[in-house]
């Protein structure tokens, strides 16, 4: 069913977004079985890939965070991604690559070096323990040292949109419920201030 949504709205969509990257996950694995829902993964994108390239765009797998494991993802580092991109081998297929799930991983700094080639989509927050499934922060609010991770994704060769991806609902202080053009304000300029302070 995943699938079939996907490829309608590549269908829908395509003829104006070309050159978009149209990000996809694993979804979560039944019953905990990792592996079935990894070789589904692969089957699917070796389907999905080939659609997406005649319709001019591309898609981009993106790993999330532990946190999801079990309810939308079975993979959680670039590593396992990056297993599946090789795996699925179609040059419509790259990575998303969202800081928040990631910063945490071990031997970051070698993931995205095999990482950072295939990278489609750079997408950025910051981190506090969360409290709900929705809590990011807008950058450098948290405890990602973004300065340092920005300059290394760049020396490694990405030079795309940087977008910022803030999730934020079922807490107290939900940035939802704020005055939005604040937020992006504020986004932007911590982002400015994370690259220019390293």
């Amino acid at each position: 069913a995943r699938c079939e949504r996907l490829v309608q709205s590549i269908h829908r969509y395509a003829p104006y977004t070309p050159d978009v990257p149209y990000v996809v996950n694993t979804g979560a694995a039944i019953d905990g079985n990792l592996r079935c829902v990894i070789d589904d993964t692969v089957q699917a994108l070796k389907t999905l890939a080939p659609i997406a390239s005649d319709h001019g765009v591309t898609l981009s797998l993106e790993p999330l965070n532990p946190t999801s494991i079990n309810t939308e993802t079975a993979i959680w580092t670039l590593d396992q991604a990056m297993d599946i991109i090789e795996d699925v081998g179609h040059p419509a297929l790259g990575l998303c690559l969202d800081i928040w799930n990631i910063w945490q991983q071990p031997n970051l700094e070698q993931a995205l070096a095999r990482a950072i080639p295939h990278t489609n989509v750079l997408q950025v927050s910051d981190w506090r323990m969360p409290r709900s499934s929705g809590d990011r922060l807008i950058p450098g609010d948290g405890e990602i040292p973004l300065g340092f991770l920005l300059h290394r994704i760049h020396s490694l060769g990405f030079s795309g949109a940087c977008t910022v991806e803030i999730f934020s609902s079922d807490v107290p202080d939900s940035l939802y419920k704020q005055d939005l053009n604040e937020v992006i304000k504020r986004s932007r300029h911590g982002l400015e201030k994370a690259w220019q302070q390293f």
